[in-house]
């Protein structure tokens, strides 16, 4: 008997499932603040150099996903290039606009673009550069002192995301890039381009450059949307 009851309550599970998905054929939402976020109108617009625009409007407010290319694949927000964007507005207040845009904020990802010479493995190492202060990071150096990694150890404020920053000690020639902030990041995957629907998820950290207050989206999903 109770091994029915488990096969009876995962049989219903997979039907609302399966009505979910067909209620949403095509569909397009995603938690922002923790609020169901849904779309009642979506549009994908096919630019002729290839980049895509998926929009939704919802009865408040206005969603899009700026991307250069519907290939399927990973499109990573809040660098500096800005070819894959996510913004996010109020249909009643224009001024409220969040985007994932170039922003002043603490690091929240970097990239070794120099090793340099004269490193040792340290940690709380010192650096110079960039648009903002205070940011420290780990280094992991080889016998030949150079740097081989680099993570963030703290995050200081007022960088930017494609800055270039010097990594103190050593003779002073390692060097990053800023990959993105804190207040602005992200990424938008599509999973599947029939030619004629296109499918996906994503999720972002987007800042609205008046106040510099933030929004998180997370559990996006965008489904089956047919090109314009």
């Amino acid at each position: 008997m109770k091994k029915f009851f488990t096969l009876l309550t995962t049989c219903l599970a997979l039907v609302s499932c399966q009505d979910d998905v067909t209620f949403n054929n095509p569909g397009f939402q995603a938690t922002i603040d923790n609020v169901l976020w849904k779309a009642n109108s979506k549009t994908v617009t096919l630019d002729r150099s290839g980049s895509v625009l998926i929009k939704g409007i919802s009865t408040s407010h206005v969603l899009e996903l700026n991307l250069q290319s519907s290939a399927v694949g990973t499109y990573v927000l809040g660098t500096a290039d800005q070819m894959n964007l996510a913004t996010y507005y109020s249909l009643k207040n224009s001024d409220v606009y969040y985007s994932t845009g170039l922003t002043e904020a603490p690091v929240s990802a970097v990239a070794l673009t120099a090793g340099g010479t004269g490193y040792v493995t340290s940690s709380l190492v010192a650096t110079a550069g960039g648009s903002g202060t205070g940011l420290k990071v780990n280094i992991t150096a080889n016998p030949n002192g150079v740097v081989t990694a680099v993570e963030i150890n703290t995050a200081g404020e007022g960088y930017v995301q494609g800055d270039v920053v010097t990594i103190s000690t050593g003779n002073n020639n390692a060097q990053f890039e800023v990959v993105s902030v804190s207040k602005s990041g992200g990424e938008i995957v599509i999973t599947e381009n029939t030619g004629t629907t296109i499918s996906g998820t994503f999720k972002f950290t987007a800042f609205e450059e008046t106040t510099g207050d933030v929004v998180f989206c997370r559990e996006g999903v965008f489904y089956r949307l047919p090109f314009n």
